[in-house]
């Protein structure tokens, strides 16, 4: 909860703050106490966070070309998402995660350019990343005979699975999407479904639906 948040922030006094979202915009004067020291570090892909903040106070990371800290998605495959990270003071260094999905790169951004900012060599930004893998069922790459599976089936947000979809289109090949679509949305769940479909029709060579 916010309430937590600000009394952690309160506690530890943090040198760094990154904001991933708008739903976090109220710590902005909680982060840096003393004024002076602290470097806060917001996505710079939100508008809205963009609007909660000074832009000349803070330092923006993301996939934008505006961003201070920019990111690059330079290929999608089998072994997960190679990207590249630029700031003022490195140009276009590259890394490669299991991970897949813009929403999951913009967060290494973020963590990377925290990472750099607390004296972490790039060897050993490497080696922490090597070591994330996707959680089970949610954007998770599964090798399987003659093709790839992008297992996405745990998931029941309209717009994970819209960027699941745009992660699909960056493979080479025939793009194949099974679901049973939204089953549990309430109001808002044949709008939902509906967009889904336009988009898979858009995106997929085919498409088959279960249950």
């Amino acid at each position: 909860s916010r309430e937590e948040l600000e009394a952690i922030v309160r506690t530890l006094h943090p040198e760094i703050a990154v904001q991933t979202s708008v739903d976090f915009g109220s710590l902005s004067e909680e982060t840096d106490p003393s004024g002076e020291h602290g470097i806060r570090m917001v996505n710079g892909d939100d508008e809205a966070l963009l609007q909660c903040v000074k832009r000349e106070e803070v330092l923006t990371y993301g996939l934008g070309e505006n961003c201070d800290i920019r990111g690059r998605i330079l290929s999608v495959g089998s072994i997960g998402t190679k990207f590249s990270v630029s700031d003022s003071e490195r140009e276009g260094e590259e890394y490669t995660t299991a991970l897949v999905g813009e929403r999951r790169i913009r967060l290494l951004i973020g963590a990377i350019s925290a990472a750099r900012a607390l004296g972490m060599s790039e060897r050993e930004i490497r080696y922490r990343m090597s070591v994330i893998v996707p959680v089970p069922h949610r954007m998770q790459l599964v090798p399987v005979p003659n093709a790839m599976l992008l297992d996405d089936s745990g998931n029941t947000d309209p717009n994970q699975a819209e960027e699941a979809l745009r992660t699909l289109e960056q493979f080479e090949g025939e793009r194949i999407l099974v679901t049973s679509g939204f089953t549990r949305l309430g109001a808002i769940q044949e709008k939902a479904n509906r967009r889904l479909g336009e988009l898979a029709a858009e995106i997929c060579s085919r498409i088959i639906l279960v249950g």
